[in-house]
């Protein structure tokens, strides 16, 4: 007998096979472009996410695991075009602890901020200052001051999703 596949099952599959391909498209441009991207794993590589950021060059992706992160992380300028990804929305939380002024405060141009969420900042979660290119994808801020998701003095920005 042959087995009887339900639409939602279908749905999953197909998915599946959507997800291999954009993963497979992605890689063919990072090798196309000749820049190597390297993965900086939090708590795993660096032991913080100030940490992490400390170790990139341009264009390299910091990854937090999931768990609870303290805030005040600044992207210097010189961290440039670098990515810092939660692994889960939901699991990756910057907790401020009404004691903190902000999570992530980036001062590079083309940082990407993605997959996570801050709670119990005294001023804004999520800022990028005086920057040119900008992306904020997926982001939760909740309990803040003020704002959750800010770009200050900054264009060619993107926030989605958020």
């Amino acid at each position: 007998m042959g087995m009887i596949r339900r639409p939602r099952d279908t749905m999953r599959a197909v998915g599946g096979v959507t997800l291999v391909l954009l993963v497979a498209a992605v890689t063919r441009v990072s090798a196309a472009s000749g820049q190597e991207t390297r993965v900086i794993r939090v708590p795993g590589d660096a032991e913080t996410i100030q940490l992490g950021i400390e170790m990139t060059e341009p264009g390299d992706l910091v990854l937090l695991d999931p768990g609870t992160y303290p805030g005040e992380v600044v992207v210097p300028e010189a961290a440039e075009g670098i990515t810092i990804r939660g692994v889960d929305r939901g699991s990756v939380v910057l907790d401020g602890g009404y004691e903190q002024e902000h999570a992530i405060s980036v001062h590079a141009d083309g940082v990407t901020l993605e997959n996570l969420t801050a709670t119990g900042f005294e001023g804004n979660a999520f800022e990028w200052i005086d920057v040119e290119g900008f992306t904020g994808r997926y982001l939760t801020a909740w309990n803040v001051e003020y704002y959750g998701i800010y770009a200050i003095s900054s264009s060619d920005g993107l926030i989605e999703d958020s």
